[in-house]
């Protein structure tokens, strides 16, 4: 993620969700009538608008469905990937492939970023997932460990590496609607133990 999370006067909500920035919008409350979760378009929490492009994902990515095309919030990266179950949301999706050619080492390393978190929000609860990572940043940065792990395992196998310094760099600019996320201390120390091997997540 190379953009921060900041809440505007207006009736929109900047998010970080992970590994980019996200325009939301709200949606109006509603509720299936089967039970449990609802799709994303009938969540009464906010989300990214969904007018794009669509780009399938293969099914070994489930719960990850579709890559979708949705606008990019001024002076945000062009090349980033928000997460709400089941869709990747990114603000060009032509560029986004471009850079992440499908069956690249990066294409994989990010979707298994991004499987990561849906993964854990089908779990917890999207709508819950989503107000909680939003407001406790000690949640969020234990999410962003558990998917920036994956990320960076993946792009090892194929032969790619980030610097601890590049990792803290990117770690240390998200912010919730809470504040920062993780000191840029704390963050390449971190980084640092996942790339030495010492670090592996929680079970």
């Amino acid at each position: 993620m190379t953009c921060k999370a900041r809440a505007f006067a207006l009736p929109v909500l900047v998010i970080s969700l992970g590994s980019g920035c996200s325009l939301l919008q709200p949606k109006p409350k509603q509720r299936g009538t089967s039970g449990g979760q609802t799709e994303p378009a009938a969540r009464s929490e906010p989300q990214p608008a969904n007018d794009g492009q669509r780009f399938a994902l293969d099914p070994r990515y489930l719960p990850l469905t579709e890559l979708v095309e949705r606008p990019a919030m001024p002076g945000a990266s062009n090349v980033s990937a928000t997460t709400i179950s089941p869709t990747v949301y990114v603000p060009d999706l032509q560029r986004w492939l471009e850079k992440r050619p499908p069956g690249s080492v990066m294409f994989e390393s990010v979707l298994r970023h991004e499987q990561v978190h849906a993964k854990r929000q089908e779990a917890y609860g999207v709508d819950p997932w989503v107000k909680r990572y939003l407001n406790d940043t000690a949640f969020m940065w234990a999410e962003e460990q558990a998917g920036w792990y994956e990320e960076i395992k993946h792009m090892g196998y194929g032969g790619l590496r980030r610097s601890a310094e590049d990792l803290a760099k990117i770690l240390s600019g998200y912010q919730n609607l809470k504040g920062s996320m993780v000191s840029y201390a704390e963050a390449l120390a971190w980084a640092k133990q996942v790339l030495d091997g010492s670090w592996r997540p929680p079970n």
